[in-house]
């Protein structure tokens, strides 16, 4: 009798595992849990020499030095550590160069958030208004160069369990925590919807399969808000080590902008170039923070740029005579979004955030984390376009030779845009 009954047990267990197995299978919604706990168990093999990362969510914490030997918490971020530090120094998907004997006077670098499922957005920006005489590098990231590159097969379960999450309350700053819970998600997967509303009539398969594409666009763009942080580590690594190689002006956009530089200079330097400024094309107001609207570009001048390259020091080390610095550690005290969390001493602003949108409980659009960046430790964002007759050129409908920048444009409109903004820029091939 007790040979049988442990039989049964045996025959029991082996069933629960296997259906554990089948839940983790690449077929089902589980597998990205099932990958973040096969890296949770190789992360705890880790050495316990790696500063620890406090609790992101606590607003009580205290600035520590870096040289604190504690155990480290990895479910912390969607990667392990190791291959967090490979992905700041890994070149993007596209980097496009021009021989620094052809730079004119200015210098421009241009950072642009693209996707593998248009690649031919990227491409065209580097065809017709990147090829602007001031641009120095244009570089594009996608999906590749992402913390997690199979971020947007996640099931539709766990994407709406990830919603509803970075909806409900993280221990933020109220009125920042109240932007987020009303807006976070709003855009995602806007196009994608729309589509499939126009399949109702067109019969199952057809409505199946643009279900399973507005699901795969959704999850693409959700994915999509942290390729904000590579982007921050890639520029961290480019530019720490020598101040000559920091442009007069940093591009961020997205991939289906167009940029007309010669007004985006003149814009920029109009007071000069010996303060800070950090300019958008279209910006907005909430929550506190003050960001770019949608893919307008935000446009960094090279005195914005430093600041945020600098080591910081909360401790000992720290310059009391450094203005920056002290205000940079009153607003890591502050701990608004739970960066503080993923502070070490001897980080810079860049590195910060580009291990902040690294954190499983990251909870913002990539626009909003430049928009809180900027407005908290990096000056402020400044309106570059006022009163024109046409308010602020925001719609996607309004693109005029007037417009310094447009969005939502495809590779023919980027094509037509360098027509009616003439910019020293070289005529590309049709898109036709």
């Amino acid at each position: 009798m007790q040979h049988i009954i442990s039989s049964v047990i045996l025959i029991i267990t082996t069933l629960a595992l296997a259906c554990f197995v089948l839940l983790l299978g690449p077929d089902n919604d589980n597998d990205y849990t099932g990958r973040i706990l096969r890296m949770t168990l190789s992360h705890r093999q880790l050495s316990n020499s790696i500063s620890h990362y406090s609790d992101p969510r606590s607003t009580s914490l205290r600035l520590q030095s870096s040289s604190n030997n504690t155990s480290y918490s990895p479910e912390k971020f969607v990667i392990p550590i190791d291959q967090l530090a490979a992905i700041k120094s890994t070149p993007p998907t596209i980097v496009h160069s021009s021989p620094i004997n052809n730079i004119q006077d200015v210098i421009i670098d241009v950072i642009s958030l693209g996707s593998q499922t248009r690649p031919e957005y990227l491409t065209y920006q580097t065809k017709t208004w990147s090829k602007h005489p001031n641009i120095r590098h244009f570089w594009g990231l996608t999906e590749e160069d992402d913390y997690s590159p199979y971020c947007s097969n996640i099931g539709i379960h766990l994407l709406d369990e990830s919603i509803e999450r970075c909806k409900s309350p993280m221990g933020w700053e109220t009125e920042i925590e109240g932007f987020r819970s009303q807006a976070y998600g709003q855009a995602g997967g806007s196009h994608a919807q729309e589509n499939l509303y126009g399949t109702l009539g067109g019969g199952v398969a057809r409505l199946k399969k643009a279900m399973e594409d507005a699901h795969k666009h959704k999850a693409g763009w959700f994915c999509a808000q942290r390729r904000i942080g590579p982007a921050l580590g890639w520029l961290q690594t480019v530019y720490q080590d020598n101040a000559t190689d920091i442009p007069d002006i940093l591009v961020l956009v997205d991939d289906d902008t167009s940029v007309d530089i010669e007004n985006m200079k003149q814009q920029m330097f109009q007071n000069g170039t010996e303060d800070p400024l950090v300019g958008a094309a279209c910006s907005f107001g909430r929550g506190g923070i003050r960001f770019a609207y949608g893919g307008y570009g935000t446009f960094f001048n090279k005195a914005s740029i430093l600041p945020l390259l600098q080591p910081i020091y909360c401790d000992e080390r720290q310059d009391g005579s450094s203005i920056f610095m002290q205000s940079t550690c009153d607003n890591l005290q502050q701990n608004r979004v739970g960066e503080l969390g993923v502070f070490e001493n001897g980080d810079s602003i860049f590195d910060i955030f580009y291990k902040f949108a690294a954190l499983t409980t990251f909870c913002m659009h990539s626009d909003w984390l430049v928009g809180y960046l900027v407005t908290y430790y990096g000056g402020g964002m400044s309106q570059l376009v006022h009163n024109s007759a046409r308010g602020n050129k925001c719609s996607i409908d309004i693109c005029d030779e007037e417009s310094l920048s447009c969005h939502n444009q495809n590779p023919v409109e980027m094509t037509e845009f360098v027509k009616t903004h003439p910019q020293n820029v070289y005529q590309t091939e049709s898109t036709t």
